[in-house]
């Protein structure tokens, strides 16, 4: 994923009502050895790619809709 598609998507976490499932994500990560983070950023991130959407590079955001609603389908 491009840095602006992360920034789309921490914003769409921003939303009212989705500022609780931030926090978790977070607080979660930082319970993980610091040398090791990125690495399960990384894997964790292809496998939600693999599960529900394309490569990241095809991963298409509609301006003015939150990420959510712009999400692929679950891969048959």
């Amino acid at each position: 994923m491009s840095p602006g598609d992360h920034l789309r998507l921490l914003t769409d976490l921003l939303r009212p009502g989705q500022l609780e499932l931030g926090r978790r994500w977070v607080a979660a990560l930082m319970l993980v050895p610091e040398a090791e983070r990125e690495a399960l950023v990384e894997a964790i991130e292809h496998q939600i790619i693999d599960t529900y959407g394309d490569e990241p590079a095809s991963v298409e955001m509609k301006p003015g809709k939150p990420a959510s609603e712009t999400a692929h389908e679950p891969r048959p």
